[in-house]
């Protein structure tokens, strides 16, 4: 009887302290929670909870936590941001600090309209609509999220058309005014210059106005011209391909933007598209709004 009496003493014991242990784990103790359904974490100034809810293959496994501190207790806590982010257009990352790395997709969309500036042949320019997008690009803030540098790259088209007596058009010595056919009128001759463009980019932030600088190097594509006339109510188009032109050129851009989201902004091209003296000549300079 002593004995059975000893053995179930023991026992009692030994659950006792599996209980004791399954409600007080241990400091040192880890638990390995894979996949949970849902974490809670409640803190207030005496105390720390944490609550895990369900688990793979467990949906209703569920594990508490908790731990109360006097004032005394030296509280930690640490947050670190993401070094790489992806920026789309339309986001609006004005609010918070900038920091790290961003990787842009489809940024700085832009649309402009170009004005002729150095025409010495007076090609009769009447407008020049000008499109451009950067496909791809990584900005790099500097510390403190007021300052960044960015390379993309990008495209640029460029819609330059005149309405005169003459139109362009390739001729012997290269790319030069024809005289419309006879009998024709409702002259427009388009010139098309599409190009590569590699932009750099330096920004500074004053409040919610980023100022954008960049150097914009492009790689020329071969331009075209379209001609098209009406002859007695029937409209014809002539089209001139692969036209020789400057295969590099360099541009420059000043982007005031508000908030990151719709900027304004002027663009000038310095360079001459064309070399030969009858050419269409001019220095293009853009103004226009990006997002």
């Amino acid at each position: 009887m002593k004995r059975l009496f000893t053995t179930l003493f023991s026992l009692t014991l030994t659950a006792a302290a599996w209980a004791a242990g399954k409600e007080w784990m241990p400091t040192d103790t880890v638990v390995r929670v894979v996949r949970p359904d849902s974490v809670v974490v409640l803190e207030n100034d005496s105390s720390t909870q944490v609550k895990i809810f369900g688990r793979t293959g467990d949906p209703h496994y569920s594990f508490s936590y908790s731990k109360s501190f006097s004032s005394e207790t030296l509280t930690k806590a640490s947050e670190r941001a993401e070094l790489w982010s992806i920026t789309l257009p339309l986001q609006d990352n004005s609010e918070g600090g900038h920091k790290g790395f961003s990787l842009l997709l489809f940024n700085d969309i832009s649309i402009g309209y170009g004005f002729a500036v150095d025409n010495p042949t007076s090609t009769g320019l009447h407008s020049a609509w000008q499109f451009s997008l950067e496909l791809v690009g990584v900005k790099a803030y500097l510390p403190g999220g007021r300052d960044y540098f960015s390379l993309g790259v990008g495209m640029e088209a460029n819609l330059i058309s005149q309405h005169t007596s003459q139109m362009w058009g390739q001729t012997n010595s290269g790319v030069g005014l024809l005289p419309p056919p006879e009998g024709s009128y409702n002259h427009r001759s388009t010139l098309t210059d599409c190009a590569w463009t590699l932009p750099l980019h330096y920004g500074h932030r004053f409040g919610p106005l980023w100022v954008d600088l960049a150097a914009i190097g492009q790689l020329h594509l071969k331009p075209r011209i379209s001609n098209t006339y009406e002859v007695e109510n029937r409209e014809y188009t002539h089209t001139f391909r692969h036209l020789k032109a400057n295969d590099l050129s360099l541009s420059y851009r000043l982007t005031l933007t508000y908030k990151n989201n719709l900027g304004l902004y002027v663009q000038y091209n310095p360079n001459y598209l064309f070399d030969a003296p009858q050419s269409p000549r001019f220095r293009l300079l853009t103004v226009g709004l990006s997002l």
